[in-house]
């Protein structure tokens, strides 16, 4: 490394000083005027220009004033910056030195060496690249340096790249960064070295399957997960078969043929795919104490292959895993061949110490070692991780053991934790690891945070001082608990706040410091309910955000930056943590939370309500031959409670309703008593008109009894044909009437609603104007949604004829269950579109925007309803790994919507049924029911969006109950006994079990906190 340096007390420090005699100085500016000149010499590279007008617009930026650039010699008289001149120097190696007194140069090795030396002199003046769109510059009348400043640098690394989301997404801000993965010619080009997991192509895509297909040995021969017979793989190569051998060293040859200026081709294990176990590979994997010596003997014949037409090529493979990470005993290596080592397992909460791998892969490749690193939490892209400082240590480590390299994935998200800055002392550190990483932490806090930095600063050092607490930090980590206590995290928390306090009027440094602060609350939402709110109580923080009002801050965040994204194979962080939690609970799932779908056996349409009188809720749902309601404490609950009652069952002598009871739903009237609305058939059938042959709905007979009945009927074969067993007979609504104020108890009947009417799906609501309406879907040559006005809870109002607000013609079109929802933010209407045997059953929403319930026009056209629930989807927005080997990880055709009140009344949930399994068309599909949380969007409108399912194989969210349930600590040990022998009437006390509320999240919101 060849470094030469006169400049001794800080070049800013001198650019800034007046007093500076004429003798010893080269002026650039003088009393704010260009003096000197920007000069590229005669035919300059591209690199060069570029470079020259990247000087001539920060140069201007800190004088207010333009200067000239010249594509030609330097002119014969005045001062001149002469950019990109003549050079020969290593790789990326910077010159800035006096030509003559009046000429100052900034060259270095080309390509990207004079870019380089221009952003070298502009930090020197002052300029900060802090992130892609975080730059400052001083503001200055004269700029002048020493005219016998010289500084040559080259860098220890050949590259320097990384993946996070400043240099990723913005290539041509990582030359500033001194990364030279730029891919823009005009910035210098990539330093390109071949890291990629394949053999040449020749394991994945269409060639695997061209050549998997003819030529199965090639490929290796492994036994599958969960089999006991060997099979072939088409994702990994057989690295001792003839053939394959012969055909990677072609594909080789084709690709350096087609690319001549490629310096590394790679040849390496596929990821995550087992290593061949045929008979030569296994035998040399034995000889050699390492799956790594299948690899290279593939590696070392493409290489012999190559290097004749080729000398200045090097074939990389990857040191990764367990198929390749430990050397070989004895293989030697081809002198053309450099490693890749992937430097996962370690501990992440220290600086990198182990050597023997890396000094053994060095001694066989004769020090043709890159690295490739991580830094990244890849679970959680986004939690506050105390590793930031740890650059320095680690570059310091790869340059003295002479790596050649280093690339490292660091977090892909624009709120992940420091990450401006992460990426930007990245590639400080590795362009010179003698760099102080402090300094450079402070003067990038200073530089792109403004009056907020002494904040920040104060908080880096606390979590580096904290970091000795951690036992260990791996890269799959996503539980912040591990890094930070939740004093300390708090403690963050207002230090984000007076910076972001101390930045209100400074938008530029404001806004870096709000994509930090996401990090920030990405972990305060997740950890809520585990320990921060906890601690907020404690410390008698009064106005503390709740765990809602922390994700609205989230939400906005991600929103506003793009970094929702949580991270490898975890989805979208905001649908993952909307109304579910990530962390365990004392290692266990939480107990304050529950799993859809709630119910373990079949449940159709189903109602829930909570009464605050009682505590209760109360469940309903199709049971055909009864009406019965079951009640709890816990709404998750519900389906299995054993508090069950008999509310009604139709008498056999009583003709008015014979059976096929159907989707009751249960409402409390203004007179304190409470009405069940449900249909069910009065024994004529829907088409005919006569009495229902075999009476199936006195017999009780549930839907899968039924369907053996009628398994010859051609109208329960494929979806188009199908017709659902509840249009066989016409169905009558009637009303209940509970016997006393209590809902769990005995009811009524109090007679059939419009005896003229066939219909399904009954509901009531009160409208703004304070009338009672009830909706309803009425059955014919299609099925609508119908309204209709109310006297009483039990009459129908006559004075006015029902409206359909939802038109179906024909069969093909059915509209199903209504329900209706009156919120602060406006009146709507939720439906069910298809039947519920469909896989593309789901609910769709419409607003009232008119005056008059019952005209059509006030509903909006079929075109203003939006889906309110996606239900055909085997997605599982909750980011579940085994969403593919889980049938319970999936709904399908969600459909009849009930809403209620979480017990504190802050809360508003829904209540839905779907089906766990497509269904295959041959009949009704068993329907279970789910429960989720529903949110008011920033227009008003109610919405849920996707099933919220999770895996019951391994979950990777909890839904979170509703607020004011309470829940029990079941993880909470209790002591053992002890033995006290005086006195003896004295009890050992036990720890009590918590049972803990859990806090109210906000209220409904009003039109106003809306707006």
């Amino acid at each position: 490394m060849k470094t030469s340096t006169k400049f001794l007390a800080g070049l800013l420090a001198v650019a800034v000083l007046s007093t500076a005699s004429d003798a010893f100085a080269f002026d650039i500016a003088k009393d704010g005027k260009p003096v000197a000149v920007i000069a590229t010499g005669a035919n300059p590279a591209q690199t060069t220009v570029f470079a020259a007008n990247e000087l001539a617009k920060y140069l201007g930026n800190i004088l207010g004033a333009s200067f000239t650039v010249v594509n030609d010699e330097p002119p014969a008289s005045g001062n001149c910056i002469l950019v990109g001149s003549p050079y020969s120097g290593k790789n990326d190696e910077i010159c800035l030195r006096f030509k003559d007194k009046r000429i100052l140069e900034l060259t270095g090795q080309q390509p990207r060496g004079p870019l380089y030396a221009v952003y070298e002199l502009l930090e020197k003046l002052g300029c900060g690249f802090w992130s892609n769109d975080n730059e400052s510059w001083p503001s200055m009348k004269d700029i002048t340096i020493p005219n016998d400043y010289e500084h040559i640098y080259a860098p220890p690394f050949l590259l320097r790249s990384n993946s996070g989301t400043t240099a990723v997404y913005n290539p041509k801000w990582r030359p500033k960064a001194r990364l030279n993965n730029c891919p823009f010619p005009e910035m210098g080009g990539t330093y390109k070295v071949d890291m990629s997991e394949s053999s040449l192509g020749l394991n994945h895509g269409k060639l695997a399957q061209e050549y998997f297909a003819t030529n199965p040995e090639w490929y290796s021969y492994v036994t599958p997960k969960g089999s006991k017979k060997k099979q072939r793989d088409p994702g990994q190569i057989c690295f001792t078969n003839p053939g394959a051998l012969d055909k990677l060293a072609e594909l080789a040859l084709e690709r350096l043929k087609e690319n001549p200026d490629l310096e590394y081709l790679s040849c390496s294990y596929a990821d995550a795919r087992p290593a061949c176990e045929c008979g030569p590979c296994s035998a040399l994997a034995r000889r050699e104490g390492s799956k790594a010596a299948i690899l290279l003997n593939g590696v070392n014949y493409v290489a012999r292959a190559v290097r004749e037409e080729y000398p200045n090529v090097k074939i990389t493979f990857l040191a990764y895993g367990m198929n390749s990470l430990f050397p070989p005993k004895n293989m030697k290596l081809e002198p053309n061949v450099a490693c890749i080592f992937a430097h996962l397992a370690r501990d992440y909460s220290k600086p990198p110490a182990y050597t023997n791998m890396i000094n053994r892969w060095n001694a066989l490749t004769g020090t043709n070692v890159f690295i490739w690193g991580y830094g990244a939490m890849f679970h959680n892209y986004l939690m506050p991780t105390p590793t930031v400082d740890l650059f320095g240590a680690e570059m310091r480590f790869y340059r003295d053991l002479g790596c050649k390299g280093v690339s490292s994935q660091l977090s892909q998200s624009s709120l992940s934790d420091c990450i401006d800055l992460v990426c930007w002392l990245f590639g400080k550190m590795a362009w010179n690891p003698d760099y102080d990483e402090w300094e450079m932490i402070d003067k990038w806090c200073d530089g792109a945070l403004g009056k907020g930095s002494p904040y920040i600063k104060k908080w880096l050092r606390m979590e580096r001082d904290y970091r000795p607490n951690i036992k260990y930090l791996g890269p799959y980590e996503k539980d912040n608990r591990r890094c930070l206590s939740p004093e300390l995290l708090m403690q963050g928390y207002d230090l984000f706040k007076e910076a972001l306090e101390a930045t209100k009027d400074d938008p530029r440094c404001f806004k870096q410091l709000e994509k930090m602060y996401g990090s920030i609350i990405s972990v305060m939402v997740s950890r809520y309910n585990f320990d921060i709110a906890q601690l907020a109580k404690e410390q008698g923080r009064e106005n503390f955000p709740s765990r809602d009002g922390f994700f609205a801050e989230l939400e906005r965040l991600c929103h506003k930056y793009g970094g929702s994204w949580f991270g490898e194979h975890q989805g979208d962080i905001l649908g993952r943590l909307r109304n579910a939690e990530i962390l365990r609970h004392n290692g266990k799932v939480p107990p304050w939370t529950f799993a859809n779908p709630v119910s373990a056996t079949p449940v159709q349409d189903p109602f829930i309500t909570y009464d605050e009188k009682t505590g209760y809720y109360y469940l309903l749902y199709t049971t055909r031959d009864q009406i019965e309601i079951r009640r709890g404490k816990t709404a998750s609950k519900l389906a299995d409670s054993t508090e069950r009652v008999v509310a009604w069952r139709p008498k056999k002598t009583d003709k008015a309703i014979t059976g096929n009871l159907a989707a009751p739903e249960l409402h409390k009237g203004d007179d304190g008593k409470w009405y069940i609305y449900a249909t069910g058939s009065d024994g004529l059938t829907l088409a005919t008109g006569a009495i229902a042959d075999d009476g199936f709905g006195d017999m009780g007979l549930d839907e899968s009894e039924l369907n053996i009945l009628m398994d010859d009927a051609s109208s329960l074969k494929g979806d188009k044909s199908f017709t659902d067993l509840t249009e066989i007979s016409e169905n009558r609504i009637f009303v209940l009437q509970s016997q006393t104020e209590d809902p769990f108890g005995k009811y009524d009947f109090k007679g059939i609603l419009d005896k003229k009417v066939s219909a399904l799906d009954p509901t009531i609501f009160r409208a703004p104007d304070g009338n009672l309406y009830m909706a309803y879907s009425q059955q014919g040559e299609g099925v609508s949604i119908m309204m209709v006005k109310m006297k009483d809870y039990m009459t129908i109002d006559r004075t006015k004829p029902p409206v359909s607000i939802v038109t179906s013609h024909n069969q093909a079109q059915l509209f199903e269950a209504p329900t209706v929802l009156n919120l602060p933010t406006g009146l709507f209407l939720i439906y069910s579109i298809h039947g519920r045997w469909s896989n593309d059953c789901t609910l769709q929403i419409r607003k009232f925007a008119g005056k008059d319930i019952l005209r059509n026009s006030s509903w909006g056209n079929p075109r203003s309803a939006k889906t309110f629930l996606d239900g055909a989807s085997e997605k599982n927005p909750l980011g579940c790994k085994s969403v593919s080997e889980d049938k319970y990880a999936r709904a399908f055709g969600a459909g009849h919507a009930s809403f209620f009140k979480s017990p504190n009344g802050k809360e508003l949930w829904c209540a839905y049924h779907a089906m766990q399994r497509p269904n295959s068309g041959t009949g009704i599909a068993d329907v279970y029911m789910y429960q989720q949380r529903v949110r008011i969007l920033s227009d008003g409108q109610p919405h849920i969006g996707g099933a919220e399912v999770d895996s019951r194989i391994k979950p990777g969210s909890f839904l979170i109950r509703p607020a004011g349930e309470t829940w029990v600590d079941n993880t909470v040990k209790k002591a053992p006994p002890k033995v006290v022998e005086k006195p003896k009437e004295a009890e050992t006390k036990q720890p009590e079990v918590k049972s803990i509320e859990l806090e109210g999240s906000g209220d409904f919101p009003t039109p106003e906190q809306i707006n």
